[in-house]
Formats: C-alpha cells, sequence, structure tokens
C-alpha cells in the first residue's frame, strides 16, 4: 500500500493498495497497480487515478518516467517473448519497441537526455539509446544504487564493499569517495546524501569527497 505523511510525521494518509514501481515525476504519482495490473497516474492527494496501460493479466513489468515518455519493460509480450524494452507517450499513446535484448532480471535505474541506465544480472552497468533503442555496455564492474546526474554517475560498488564512488558517463575516471559500506545514496544541489549500512543516520559528502559530515541523526 502507497501511503504520503507529512514530514514532521503527522496527517498519515492512504493514497492506492498494491502500488509497485512508484514515482514522483511531473506533479503526478506514477505507479504500476499490482491488483488492477497496469501503469497507473494519480494526483499527489490521489485524488483521480487514471489507466496508463494494461497488458494481459498474464504480463509483469517495470517501468521508468521520463520527462515525455515511459519507458517500460516487459518479460513477457503478448506473443510470448522474453525480453523487449518499449516507450510510450505520457497518457500511454504511441507505443514502440525499442529492441529485444533486455533480459527479465534488467531494471531500468536512472535516465539522462539521451540514455536509460539499467544493470543486468551481473551487476553489469548498461545505457540505452532513448531513440535508437541501441545498447551498450559501460564497463565490466559491479554497480549498486546508481545516481546519474549531470556528467557523472555516482554508485555504490558491489565488487568492493560497496563503498562509494563516482565516474564519468563513459566509465572514465572512476573515483572512490567514501571507503565505509553504504546502503542508499541520493543526489541534490552538488551534495551526496548516504545511510552508512546497518544505521538510519544521514551523512552527506559534497560530490568532490570533500566536507564529509553528519546531517541528521536517527532519533
Amino acid at each position: 500500500m502507497l501511503y504520503r505523511i507529512k514530514l514532521n510525521g503527522t496527517e498519515k494518509e492512504k493514497l492506492v493498495k498494491g502500488a509497485d514501481y512508484v514515482q514522483v515525476k511531473n506533479d503526478q504519482i506514477y505507479y504500476y497497480d499490482s491488483i488492477k495490473n497496469g501503469i497507473y497516474k494519480m494526483n499527489l492527494d490521489g485524488t483521480d487515478k487514471v489507466q496508463i496501460y494494461s497488458p494481459k493479466p498474464e504480463v509483469t513489468m517495470n517501468f521508468y518516467v521520463d520527462r515525455e515518455h515511459i519507458y517500460f519493460y516487459k518479460p513477457i509480450d503478448e506473443d510470448g517473448e522474453e525480453g523487449k524494452l518499449y516507450s510510450m507517450s505520457l497518457n500511454g499513446e504511441n507505443v514502440k519497441k525499442l529492441n529485444d535484448t533486455v533480459s527479465n532480471l534488467q531494471v531500468i535505474i536512472d535516465a539522462d537526455e539521451e540514455y536509460l541506465y539499467y544493470t543486468d544480472v551481473d551487476e553489469h552497468l548498461y545505457k540505452v539509446d532513448k531513440q535508437k533503442g541501441k545498447e551498450m555496455k559501460i564497463t565490466d564492474q559491479k554497480f549498486s544504487s546508481i545516481i546519474v546526474d549531470k556528467d557523472w554517475i555516482y554508485y555504490l560498488n558491489a565488487g568492493d564493499h560497496y563503498y562509494l564512488y563516482k565516474m564519468k558517463k563513459n566509465g572514465e575516471k572512476n573515483q572512490l569517495l567514501i571507503q565505509k559500506e553504504i546502503s542508499d545514496i541520493n543526489v541534490l544541489d552538488n551534495w551526496i546524501y548516504y545511510k552508512l549500512d546497518g544505521h538510519e543516520d544521514i551523512f552527506r559528502v559534497k560530490t568532490d569527497g570533500k566536507k564529509n559530515r553528519l546531517f541528521s541523526k536517527h532519533k
């Protein structure tokens, strides 16, 4: 079930049952309704629920909402085939297949103006051209919790104790930022916010690795 709550912990409200792959974009909440089996959107207060796309009952999917399109992946399409990546407009029209190479264990993690970014079953990082569907492996190293921001990719290195790293989008200039095991990251205004594995305190560090400090103490 999807809830919303004030930042001070008050006014908890249930918005919808069975919501997966929830994303807040364009002042709307987009989600996959696992009960009704379809992609929906609604207002931030839970009103005006609208079905955008509904596959056949046997189909499950994950998706990524961008500025003008929704990119979604169907492990099994209507013809019973596997590994198809599609795009469509925000209202569910103009559905188009992008490529045939995405496996059923790959999930779109982030995007920029040109590419979608995702990891494969071995946690290797790939990017896919939004227009042409061309797929490219960026590097063979293992990735987790990827954030794409401007010219850099910030990530937890699954092959190095989940330490915090950053690298250029082409895989170059790989840099270690925090040599501690980290569970969650986010990036905002040249700061990286993170949690240490097993702890709830929030820390932050500049995107160049400087000014590492406690940001919020868990109570």
